[in-house]
């Protein structure tokens, strides 16, 4: 269960909310709550909105030490002194917002009320006020996201990210019931799909489950590590993952302003097929 001091946290920056009619059934049977921004925060939206008109967009970041790593980031140096000090107020309370196994729902993250460049603004300048409180270049990150072609599935996985709390919140999505969020706890891959496969190396599952155990340094060879075990067709037991995680993982449309924050290391998430290209908007992911 989520830490007292946690839901005190969250509870500042967001409000719990029903859960919208669609998804109610998803929601009760995995325990999930929804929340969309406290009404402080959005007394407070114009501070935002109008520090993001005057800095233009975020500035993009390629770190040096890891290949194709990169970062939307603000110089903070550069942002009024009264929405730094929001900004600050906000970078704070997700400092210390630990998720363990919970699953959070949002909703008009991004709305009438809160556009699109707002939040792209403050998201960028958590992650600047996170790195500097942490003393790490790599201490929180907001990536850019990958495009996709038309015609196109991305599977579950793990980022594999230092930082481990994943906030996805979606922007630019397609139409009906295309490009689905896909997720799954682990505790589930672990124990039920992969053991249910008979013959499957005990080498390989030790293997898979120290990923999730051991402090990543470089989040490129666990990502493509775990990738290749679940999604490679040269393994053999690759048709057998797929059939058992059908069984257990949660299928819902998130639609522009919904989305989720998870820990990375105790859920993995993904896409559904979509016939729409995936733009770089499709969503925007902080890493904190």
């Amino acid at each position: 269960m989520l830490s007292l001091t946690s839901k005190l946290l969250i509870m500042k920056l967001f409000k719990e909310i029903p859960s919208p009619s669609e998804h109610i059934e998803i929601s009760k049977a995995n325990n999930a709550k929804w929340f969309t921004w406290s009404d402080e925060i959005l007394n407070k939206g114009k501070i935002i909105e109008s520090e993001a008109q005057k800095y233009g967009p975020p500035d993009e970041i390629a770190f040096q030490t890891i290949d194709n790593a990169r970062t939307y980031s603000v110089d903070i140096k550069r942002i009024n002194p009264v929405a730094l000090k929001l900004i600050k107020e906000i970078s704070e309370a997700f400092n210390k917002l630990m998720l363990k196994d919970e699953l959070f729902f949002f909703d008009k993250i991004i709305s009438e009320y809160f556009s699109s460049e707002a939040f792209r603004f403050l998201l960028s300048s958590i992650r600047a006020v996170l790195c500097t409180r942490r003393s790490d270049n790599m201490g929180s990150l907001y990536p850019p996201l990958s495009t996709a072609k038309p015609n196109n599935t991305f599977p579950i996985h793990c980022d594999f990210y230092i930082p481990t709390q994943l906030w996805n919140i979606f922007d630019e999505v397609p139409e009906g019931n295309q490009g689905t969020s896909l997720l799954l706890p682990v505790d589930v891959l672990l124990n039920k799909v992969i053991k249910s496969i008979p013959n499957f190396p005990q080498e390989k599952a030790a293997h898979v489950k120290n990923l999730f155990k051991d402090k990543v340094v470089n989040n490129d060879h666990a990502y493509y590590d775990l990738f290749s075990t679940l999604h490679n067709k040269e393994n053999w037991w690759v048709n057998d993952i797929s059939r058992e995680i059908d069984k257990y993982v949660i299928t819902l449309k998130l639609n522009r302003g919904q989305g989720y924050m998870v820990n990375d290391r105790k859920w993995l998430h993904g896409r559904g097929y979509t016939a729409d290209e995936v733009t770089i908007k499709r969503l925007h992911r902080l890493l904190f």
